[in-house]
């Protein structure tokens, strides 16, 4: 039984897949999937039986199957041009000065950047298969925070900035992802917070937990919080 999980009416029914059985052919259900309208397709695995979980999204990109009783599962990894894209955004942040002068141990500015890419390659694919929930993004960035002995601050600030962007590139109608992603924090948005003198560095988790909560009682989603002032600076510089 093949689920639309978007909500969307219309249910597509098809045979059981079995992973076990060699008679499958990737390259034709690849060539099947791709032509299905249903933009979210799941094929749940029953008690009864061994069947692949699939989740189809398109545009699809590639699938991968996953052990005996695993799945076949299309991945939306980042493409390298949305990665040199988010890599110009990253280093635009000027974080790396922030957290560069906070490693401690063996850890270096390029494993923090790789490491984020690792996350923001999870965070985004989720996202994309509409499967991307607010403890994904908040423990990601309590994973960066422990890993490299950093602030929650420092650690939310490439997340919440490209998560912002990819969103806006690729989802910007969908408003159940646009209500749980964060704002980024920034001095800027501390400053209109009234959080004068307050530093990335010094932002725990709890205090970072209650800038969204205020931000949230202000703004209707808490990204849009941010994009006024990127509305405000393309203003400034007269291309808005």
């Amino acid at each position: 039984m093949i689920h639309d999980t978007s909500g969307n009416k219309g249910v597509l029914c098809a045979s059981t897949f079995r992973p076990n059985s060699l008679a499958i052919d990737l390259s034709d259900i690849f060539d099947i999937l791709s032509k299905i309208s249903l933009p979210f397709i799941l094929l749940n695995e029953t008690q009864a039986s061994p069947e692949a979980r699939l989740v189809v999204k398109r545009p699809l990109h590639k699938l991968e199957f996953h052990g005996r009783n695993g799945r076949i599962e299309e991945t939306m990894a980042l493409t390298i041009h949305r990665k040199s894209v988010y890599l110009i955004i990253f280093n635009a942040t000027m974080i790396l000065r922030s957290v560069g002068k906070s490693l401690q141990g063996n850890k270096s500015v390029k494993d923090f950047k790789i490491k984020v890419f690792g996350k923001l390659d999870m965070l985004t694919e989720r996202m994309d298969n509409v499967m991307l929930t607010e403890d994904d993004i908040v423990d990601s960035i309590n994973n960066l925070s422990e890993e490299f002995q950093i602030s929650y601050g420092q650690a939310q600030k490439p997340i919440n900035v490209i998560l912002k962007y990819h969103f806006y590139l690729t989802k910007n109608s969908d408003n159940n992802i646009k209500k749980m992603l964060h704002c980024p924090i920034d001095s800027l948005i501390l400053r209109r917070l009234d959080r004068r003198g307050i530093s990335l560095t010094k932002i725990d988790k709890g205090m970072y937990s209650e800038l969204q909560s205020e931000i949230q009682r202000r703004c209707s989603t808490r990204i849009e919080f941010d994009t006024q002032w990127d509305k405000q600076h393309l203003r400034d510089e007269g291309i808005l």
